[in-house]
């Protein structure tokens, strides 16, 4: 075997069969949608612009896998997909697609319509100016890229420009996903030699061909990959870990895989907040953080590798430091918590409650003494 090499299938009708397997062995789609897909096969000239059934299955898997509630679609062509997505989040989610033909963006509605997806709107227009303008009340738990090629890498720009923490009417939530599709263009971005047969097909079945388009997903890939955010507590923590270590840890907190994947979830949001403005002043409070900011240029010094399992707990204690002693999480409001008198009577109380449980219960005089009534002093 030769490694980091993957070998799907040895040829098309292999390939072809596996994916007719998977199809057979994956959660069905609601009749409407396949009906919907259908309609796309039959009537249009250039129905492959849509994705598969076995692809909207998996976009459905993925939103179910985010609790996804609100999506964004970049490229909706006649409506499939934003389909897909409205059955995905469900009735009290919302899904928004951008489309640059008012052809294709009416017949999408007109189908939305008819098969009754009312929780989804297409937008008219090149998304490089809607996608700008958009002020969504909320951020998107999703954004799917399925649009001209050579738009991705400026979508990609607008959406992490536009999703910094604490900005108004951010796109994309912190721990979102953002979904390309084509970005390996039939593995043309790792090789356009006539090794690869798909030199001479891929062109042959694209309206408008250009090569130029190959090289815009090569670097759409790499915005991305430049942009990686891993769960903090993994990189820090458990990395340093042994088996052992990591399922004795498990134990002790006491949760399942369940509950994991939650906590592995809010880890990823954690991690994904951004670092601070550059040249912006903190309030210095603690030692460690000037010894690592010492070794490093970085702005935050757990966005840096811990070389050691004392160094990744001691950055992690002082991201923990800065997020919740020292109110450095941007995306929460503190005057909330700060400004409610009813949070320090719930204080107060408590106080109260630890004073009474710590006290020892003693017996009022003699406790031999005739006529004891068993009442306790506290």
């Amino acid at each position: 075997m030769i490694e980091n090499c993957t070998t799907l299938y040895p040829n098309d009708i292999v390939g072809r069969k596996v994916s007719e397997y998977s199809d057979q062995h994956s959660v069905p789609l609601p009749e409407d949608l396949v009906k919907y897909h259908e309609w796309v096969l039959r009537s249009q000239e250039h129905s492959h612009f849509t994705i598969s059934l076995l692809e909207a299955r998996m976009l459905s898997w993925m939103a179910r896998m985010v609790n996804a509630k609100r999506v964004l679609e970049i490229g909706t062509f006649v409506g499939f997909s934003v389909a897909t997505w409205a059955n995905a989040v469900g009735k009290d989610g919302s899904v928004t697609g951008l489309e640059k033909s008012p052809e294709f963006a009416q017949m999408a509605r007109d189908q939305l319509s008819r098969f009754g997806w009312n929780n989804a709107e297409v937008v008219t227009g090149d998304a490089l100016h809607t996608l700008a303008g958009l002020e969504p009340p909320e951020p998107y738990d999703i954004i799917f890229i399925d649009a001209q090629k050579s738009g991705y890498p400026a979508y990609l720009k607008i959406i992490l420009d536009r999703s910094q923490p604490g900005q108004a009417n951010r796109l994309l939530r912190p721990g979102g996903l953002i979904i390309g599709d084509n970005a390996l263009r039939c593995g043309l971005v790792a090789d356009e030699s006539d090794d690869n047969p798909a030199t001479k097909t891929v062109p042959l079945h694209t309206i408008n061909w250009d090569w130029n388009n190959i090289a815009f997903l090569d670097e759409f890939n790499k915005m991305m990959h430049g942009h990686p955010h891993p769960v903090l507590y993994e990189r820090l923590i458990k990395r340093h870990q042994t088996s052992s270590e990591r399922q004795q840890e498990g134990q002790a907190k006491g949760y399942g895989r369940v509950l994991e994947a939650d906590l592995a979830r809010g880890e990823t949001r954690l991690s994904a907040l951004a670092t601070e403005a550059a040249g912006e002043q903190r309030e210095d409070l603690s030692p460690a953080r000037h010894r690592w900011h010492a070794a490093s240029d970085i702005d935050n010094p757990w966005d840096g590798e811990a070389s050691t399992k004392e160094q990744g707990s001691e950055l992690w204690r002082e991201f923990l430091r800065e997020r919740f002693i020292r109110g450095g999480d941007e995306d929460f409001d503190y005057a909330k918590v700060d400004g409610n008198e009813e949070l320090d009577v719930v204080l107060r109380r408590d106080e109260e409650d630890r004073w009474f449980d710590d006290e020892e219960p003693s017996w009022v005089g003699d406790r031999d003494a005739a006529g004891e009534t068993g009442v306790q002093d506290f």
